[in-house]
């Protein structure tokens, strides 16, 4: 029986390289985003509409997803939400508004659909061999007081995917913050290739153990530890 790939965020960069990597490994694939409404594309493609800021619409979703297909082995989030503020008081003037927005996009809904993952995994027995795989960046390790929050949400993420991999080795469960770099160890940023991304959350989810949580690569030649540098 196939396997069946969540994106969740399934937008035109990394979601869109996502569905066809997927599919084409021959995986039944579900595309979830605001501008997409509940439709079978294909025997093996379905779309449902998500909006991320609602974090509790997430256990009705992966039960849309088991209607169609069995329960997620792959979820991939790819939730992003940026508010920026002055870098010389990034306290001054952000709201509540945002603030709430902003998290509940990057952590609160992520962390909802990881326990929607693994309670669908648990209840397989085990035998999904079930990859959650968290689309970050540098955050967690930089400062970058513009970004406040959404540097913030990134740590979130950044620290339940290293307890996650911890807590769930022994079921054979994974877990990972990506983080693609430049081969100097600086953040990607503009040079983030979104094929390249997606060809790397396949090998991942294909991988037959617990890779490095925070994987670090650098496109062409694929994991590097910066932890050093990071450090320094």
């Amino acid at each position: 029986m196939p396997r069946t790939a969540l994106i969740l965020a399934a937008g035109p960069g990394i979601g869109a390289h996502c569905i066809s990597l997927f599919r084409a490994a021959g995986y039944n694939v579900v595309a979830a985003s605001r501008s997409r409404q509940e439709s079978l594309r294909a025997p093996n493609h379905l779309d449902l509409h998500l909006d991320l800021s609602k974090p509790d619409t997430l256990p009705e979703l992966f039960a849309k997803v088991r209607e169609h297909f069995e329960h997620p082995s792959v979820v991939i989030y790819n939730g992003f939400a940026r508010t920026l503020v002055p870098a010389e008081n990034p306290l001054g003037s952000i709201s509540q508004e945002c603030i709430e927005h902003d998290m509940a996009v990057n952590i609160t809904s992520a962390l909802i659909a990881g326990r929607e993952a693994v309670n669908g995994w648990e209840q397989a027995g085990g035998q999904a061999n079930g990859t959650f795989i968290y689309t970050g960046n540098k955050q967690n390790v930089m400062a970058d007081p513009k970004a406040l929050t959404f540097g913030m949400a990134k740590c979130a993420a950044a620290k339940m995917m290293w307890d996650c991999s911890v807590a769930y080795a022994q079921r054979g469960f994974r877990f990972y913050f990506t983080d693609q770099r430049k081969a100097d160890g600086s953040p990607a940023r503009e040079m983030m290739d979104p094929m390249a991304r997606a060809a790397l959350y396949v090998e991942l989810a294909a991988d037959g153990g617990q890779q490095p949580w925070h994987y670090t690569f650098v496109k062409g030649i694929g994991y590097v530890d910066f932890r050093s540098k990071d450090n320094a």
